[in-house]
């Protein structure tokens, strides 16, 4: 009996840790960089992802340093790239980090930067997040990307709010992670649906 209680519990623990893991495994996002575009041009990663920009073809550059975005949490630049290659980054700091071509100022994007699971509030936020029955609802919103993680980490609600009142039906009743993140800041808040 005794032996079998130590193979569940061991067996609970290596089941725990495996999804810890894959929960906090940091992604690697591609962006192509062709015909005088970012696609796509804006991203929304997680603390520690890296992103790759394939430059496929024409003469371009990715420009997010803080001294042409003032508001960038981080500093960044390729230089200008003519030939196909790529350009890495590691984005470590919570954000909204814009950047640009300079050779050819259309060509924008953004990488918006959330931390990992954790619980946090940014105070600059005047954003409304409540639940009830199996919706989730996030007022002020208009213009923030709101993405919603169930208690397991998996992403089951992700979007742009074009209006000042967001709502998004969860099928499912439990503990779930709602986190807004637009240029203020970001808000992240545990909801419960019963």
């Amino acid at each position: 009996m005794k032996s079998n209680q130590t193979i569940f519990k061991t067996l609970s623990l290596f089941v725990a840790a495996t999804l810890l893991c894959t929960i906090a495994a940091a992604s690697v996002i591609e962006v192509a960089v062709e015909n005088n575009a970012f696609t796509p041009a804006d991203i929304t990663i997680n603390q520690g992802d890296t992103v790759v920009w394939n430059f496929i073809n024409g003469s371009h550059n990715v420009n997010g340093e803080q001294a042409e975005f003032s508001g960038n949490p981080e500093d960044f630049i390729s230089g200008s790239i003519n030939e196909v290659a790529s350009y890495t980054m590691v984005f470590t700091i919570v954000g909204v980090n814009d950047y640009v071509c300079d050779q050819h100022s259309a060509m924008e994007g953004t990488v918006t930067v959330e931390s990992t699971l954790g619980v946090t509030n940014n105070a600059r936020h005047s954003r409304s997040i409540s639940a009830a029955g199996d919706r989730i609802t996030v007022s002020g919103a208009e213009g923030s990307t709101i993405s919603i993680y169930s208690i397991t980490g998996r992403r089951v609600h992700h979007g742009k709010a074009n209006s000042q009142i967001h709502v998004a039906t969860v099928n499912q009743k439990g503990m779930y992670i709602v986190r807004v993140s637009n240029r203020e800041g970001i808000i992240t808040k545990k909801v419960y649906l019963r």
